[in-house]
């Protein structure tokens, strides 16, 4: 049965897709397999299936919606658990890429003598968030009978971080050729904190331009073209047909939908390229999906009500 599942998901996504988000399901401490998961998010959709049709009855929708549903209770609650955990995963990373300076400089500052199993759990003692919790999990690896470079293989494995891969291959090299290596932990600590320096300024300007594009994608570009279709709708053509000037009823009436149509599709497509130019600012592809969940009701609403 679990082979057949995974062959079912492998159609979709590649083997090493899924192996990469089974890490990350680890590395959240969702305690939960890759079946459990899609299990979960298809109980959701179901749920969200029924919940949709009494509202689309209760609405009377039109056919369209009916046809739609169930394609949009499986992809919704998938979606929504994939980049949750993803996003969650990202954020972790973040913090323990943070932490990494303070642990080698806190390994630069241990006795020569200090084996690594030592420097592990003085390292787990301290405040440095989650990543404590990974040198726990490799004293208790080295305590079991795992190498230290198994160990921090396996740390660089489940933070997936290349600034977490070179503490990790600093560590190893220095503990594998018997030598002090306080200078080199000391040095890489500082460039890592320069570099953090920069980003972080770098993300302060670009955090100005990403708030400009969301603000203008939820609401200032949807409200603009509501009061313009309101306005449109307020005037009294009566007067212009009368006198034989312009449109006829029928074809200002066709017109008026066209345009409103248009103004929505419009809306649409500004709300994808915003969140598409949001999360390539935040270099993480993935939050346009969020971006854009978000994005799409809030600019719709604005609109009819501008409207």
């Amino acid at each position: 049965m679990d082979g057949n599942f995974f062959k079912i998901l492998e159609f979709f996504k590649s083997q090493k897709s899924l192996k990469e988000f089974e890490l990350v399901l680890k590395g959240n401490s969702a305690k939960k397999s890759l079946k459990r998961f899609f299990e979960e998010s298809c109980l959701e959709g179901a749920l969200a299936l029924m919940l949709g049709f009494a509202v689309l009855l209760e609405l009377e929708a039109g056919e369209e919606w009916f046809f739609l549903l169930p394609i949009l209770s499986f992809l919704l609650p998938l979606s929504f658990n994939y980049f949750f955990q993803i996003l969650k995963f990202e954020k972790r990373k973040r913090e323990i890429e943070e932490q990494v300076p303070d642990a080698l400089l806190q390994a630069a500052s241990m006795p020569y003598s200090s084996g690594f199993a030592n420097i592990a759990e003085y390292l787990a003692r301290q405040r440095l968030g989650a990543l404590s919790k990974e040198f726990e999990k490799a004293s208790l690896e080295i305590e079991k009978g795992a190498t230290v470079r198994e160990a921090l293989e396996n740390i660089a494995k489940r933070c997936n971080s290349r600034i977490v891969e070179r503490m990790c291959t600093l560590l190893s090299q220095g503990f594998e050729a018997g030598i002090s290596m306080s200078l080199v932990f000391r040095e890489t600590a500082e460039d890592l904190i320069e570099t953090r320096t920069i980003l972080r300024e770098r993300s302060a300007v670009l955090a100005v331009q990403k708030l400009t594009l969301l603000f203008a994608g939820a609401l200032l570009v949807p409200l603009v073209l509501g009061l313009l279709a309101g306005m449109v709708n307020d005037f009294d053509f009566q007067s212009f047909g009368e006198l034989g000037v312009g449109l006829g009823e029928k074809e200002r009436l066709g017109l008026m939908q066209a345009a409103q149509f248009s103004n929505q599709v419009y809306i649409i497509e500004y709300a994808i390229i915003a969140s598409l130019f949001a999360a390539f600012i935040d270099s993480d592809l993935k939050k346009s999906i969020i971006y854009v969940l978000a994005l799409l009701p809030a600019s719709s609403i604005a609109y009819f009500i501008a409207s």
